[in-house]
């Protein structure tokens, strides 16, 4: 379905929709469901955490080697139309999740421009208590100065032009990081300190392979999966959300999205160190090209290019070097605030990328979402939309959303 149809129905639909359209608050104890899991969540925790009402959460970090795993099911071209899924059902998988997917990958599509194919394995199936959705993506290894050069080439309007501005000119980045071994504080201490010795871990960015092609550091029309998504089918799902989202159901589409949107480079490499402190620094090569992003008053009084610290300090996701807050970052899972930080904070109804749903809640992409995708890599499409009832949706050729 067309963005501009969409944006018709989602005003028609406005007053139906139980989940908001805008910033709202969703009550702390109202139960809400992670969006997505590793499967390493025990079931027991996750049903006591559930019968508290506590919002619980836990995202996908798995990480796989580029070429791990080939599709075996392309059948898409490069066409010079834009962006475009190559979505691989399991067998078995009911067509209207499958529907639903599609769903959830053409309104990506509507949204960027880039000249790719994207493959992600999707299924629906049972999974642990608790887990709404896993998804796993591959990744690809380039150098800082690789990056660097590629977000400069890949300049399309004025959020790329004011972030490539404030991002380091140096091969190696300053990062701002705890839990290490040799921190100068003691060993795995959480107080963080400015790593800049140039090693690996300041030179090296880990990015998803779909990122990779958005930026032009892999083939477009790469036939290796790039992603594999999994939805929980023990939950009731609302598949249709064009008249609103039923109480009691989860929005399927809306979940869809939001792993989509990890596959396609929104992750941070913080949750890495959250779950593995304890090493020297140099073994910490995770920090993705969202991270280049994240910041704290702490990183830039320190000197620091990015915050990439696990503790429950305010990180902030920032395109002009830290001096415009856009939003704030989950902090991590086990240091941090007890949400991985491949997320927004949770609760203030940031974007789709939040790391906890309700049901009955209509969840959608915001203009912080798109701004984040579109700094690290992604081109956005020019929209001119001037119906006041859906401020997230902008043009982004021309600045920043207000």
């Amino acid at each position: 379905m067309g963005l501009l149809k969409r944006i018709k129905e989602w005003k028609q639909s406005l007053g139906k929709n139980p989940g908001p359209v805008g910033p709202a608050y969703i009550e702390r104890l109202e139960p809400r469901i992670l969006l997505s899991g590793d499967g390493l969540l025990a079931v027991e925790a996750a049903e006591n955490e559930l019968l508290a009402n506590a919002v619980i959460e836990q995202t996908e970090v798995m990480l796989y080697e580029s070429n791990a795993v080939e599709s075996d099911s392309l059948t898409l071209e490069l066409n010079g139309q834009g962006l475009q899924f190559n979505l691989i059902p399991a067998a078995g998988m009911s067509q209207q999740a499958i529907d639903a997917f599609q769903e959830a990958a053409d309104i990506f599509s509507d949204l960027f421009t880039d000249d790719i194919i994207v493959n992600i394995k999707i299924n629906f199936m049972e999974l642990s208590s608790g887990v709404l959705g896993t998804s796993s993506f591959t990744v690809e290894l380039s150098s800082y100065s690789e990056i660097y050069d590629a977000l400069l080439d890949d300049v399309t309007g004025s959020s790329d032009n004011t972030a490539t501005a404030s991002l380091s000119t140096d091969s190696a980045l300053g990062i701002y990081i705890n839990l290490t071994s040799n921190n100068p504080n003691g060993s795995g201490s959480i107080t963080p300190y400015l790593d800049n010795d140039s090693d690996a871990n300041n030179t090296v960015i880990r990015l998803t392979t779909a990122n990779a092609k958005a930026l032009g550091l892999l083939a477009a029309d790469n036939s290796a999966v790039d992603a594999t998504i999994t939805l929980n089918s023990s939950f009731d799902w609302d598949f249709d959300r064009s008249n609103g989202v039923d109480s009691g159901k989860f929005d399927f589409v809306g979940i869809a999205l939001h792993e989509i949107g990890h596959a396609l480079g929104f992750a941070s490499g913080v949750d890495y160190l959250d779950e593995n402190p304890g090493f020297s620094d140099i073994n910490y090569r995770y920090v993705t090209v969202l991270d280049l992003y994240r910041h704290s008053d702490d990183s830039l009084s320190a000197g620091a290019d990015i915050d990439w610290t696990a503790d429950t300090r305010t990180k902030y996701f920032s395109i002009d070097g830290g001096l415009t807050v856009l939003a704030t970052f989950s902090t991590g899972e086990n240091y941090g605030d007890s949400r991985q930080a491949s997320h927004w904070k949770d609760n203030l109804s940031i974007g789709i990328m939040d790391p906890t749903c309700a049901p009955g809640e209509y969840v959608d992409i915001t203009s912080t979402d798109i701004v984040a995708w579109d700094v690290i890599g992604w081109d956005v499409a020019e929209l001119v939309v001037t119906v006041q009832d859906i401020p997230y949706i902008q043009d982004f050729s021309s600045g920043l959303p207000g």
